[in-house]
């Protein structure tokens, strides 16, 4: 049995600071957990690579995040038939990944 939870979230608001001039915040998140369970009961009939003759139990766990954080500033001039632009900014991005695993072989006695 698996069960998976997912959150995808992104906010972006603007502020206007002076004429012509905004700041921006872009802030997004991805984060995934997942938890997986599995059960072979043990088989003695059957011999293969993974040794599930003698019953196996298996526990995985993971999670995972990725964060994006963007500032900007963008100024506007207009005069007449002239246009001036001119973006400054910083990104951050930070991936978090962890995992775990149980593993219990031979769930019967040989």
């Amino acid at each position: 049995m698996a069960i998976n939870n997912r959150i995808l979230a992104n906010i972006s608001p603007s502020l206007e600071i002076v004429k012509g001039l905004t700041y921006k915040l872009n802030f997004g998140v991805d984060y995934s957990a997942t938890s997986r369970n599995q059960q072979y009961k043990p088989f003695p009939a059957v011999v293969n690579e993974s040794d599930v003759s003698n019953g196996v139990l298996d526990a995985n766990v993971s999670a995972n995040t990725n964060q994006l954080v963007e500032n900007t500033l963008t100024y506007n001039w207009n005069r007449d038939v002239h246009n001036v632009t001119v973006l400054a900014g910083h990104s951050y991005q930070e991936f978090l990944d962890e995992t775990g695993d149980h593993y219990l072989p031979r769930l019967c006695n040989e």
